[in-house]
């Protein structure tokens, strides 16, 4: 007996046509507001208005602030643990062929209150894009199979960033990010995951004495080599944590999944302007540090 298909609607269509709305506020709010309100004002307002405005999604996307338990907060720290060789990997890759002036820009902020740095840079953050991506956006790919969601809820991320350096490693935490909130049910594993990432380098910086040296991301290839290595094995580990957190929770994230999806077609106006945006900035940036 065949299943029958979802009824189909425009989900994906309305969640991609919100974060191109979030895009275009925060590049407005911008130009007049400080680093440290930025997220707050071109985030938070995007979602309470949506949130408002759609009340029939409403309930689902709170609902997914739900509690869960310690052990599933060590395995998510595990999981971190093994995807971070990746990331810094990726980011490796990018100096060798990008050099380190334009990462070192992007990764500057002029903030010099360590309180007002922490707050914007790891707690906000944390709360405000989880919001958009795992809360919203996300949701209108419920009708998706969880490997689909989290490939475009990661390059919905990563091109949320404006820039090819950002692109890289946060498209890898976006697809982390949505599995884990997709297997627990719950964006506080992803806020969990994207404050401990976040909070890892000021960490160290409160720990590391006060240097006015440049950052250096410049490894050799052997040391490269080492991190691919590294990197594997890391991944390997995640994919088995998923596993286990799956089971944990009674989801079935395998490609075998038997149950119907909807049909409605990923690609879309919302999402192509998107990509389009997001070169075009990206382009921007670059040219700016060419021949530097």
């Amino acid at each position: 007996m065949e299943i029958e298909t979802k009824v189909e609607e425009r989900n994906m269509y309305k969640a991609n046509m919100f974060l191109l709305k979030t895009i275009i506020w925060l590049m407005i709010v911008g130009f007049f507001t400080p680093q440290w309100a930025l997220l707050p004002i071109g985030a938070f307002i995007p979602c309470a208005i949506y949130l408002y405005k759609n009340k029939e999604r409403r309930r689902a996307i709170l609902s997914k602030f739900k509690l869960i338990d310690m052990k599933t907060y060590l395995i998510l720290f595990l999981i971190w643990i093994s995807v971070l060789p990746t990331k810094l990997s990726v980011i490796f890759i990018f100096e060798k062929f990008c050099g380190s002036e334009m990462i070192e820009e992007l990764m500057d902020f002029p903030i010099e209150n360590m309180y007002v740095l922490i707050i914007s840079t790891v707690v906000f953050p944390a709360l405000f894009e989880e919001l958009v991506m795992r809360g919203i956006v996300l949701d209108g790919y419920r009708d998706k199979s969880i490997h689909v969601a989290a490939f475009m809820n990661g390059l919905l991320f990563g091109m949320f960033h404006m820039n090819f350096f950002q692109f890289t490693h946060t498209f890898i935490a976006g697809i982390v990010m949505t599995y884990v909130v997709r297997i627990t049910g719950s964006i506080l594993s992803s806020m969990f995951i994207h404050f401990t990432n976040n909070g890892f380098p000021e960490v160290l910086n409160l720990l590391s004495e006060p240097s006015t040296d440049e950052m250096d991301f410049n490894i050799s290839n052997n040391e490269l080599l080492i991190y691919f290595i590294v990197s594997t094995m890391g991944i390997f580990m995640a994919v088995k944590l998923m596993k286990y957190l799956s089971k944990k929770y009674k989801v079935d994230i395998s490609f075998k999944n038997k149950e119907v999806f909807s049909k409605e077609k990923i690609i879309n106006g919302p999402l192509i302007t998107i990509g389009c945006i997001f070169f075009l900035m990206s382009m921007l940036i670059m040219s700016m540090y060419s021949g530097a």
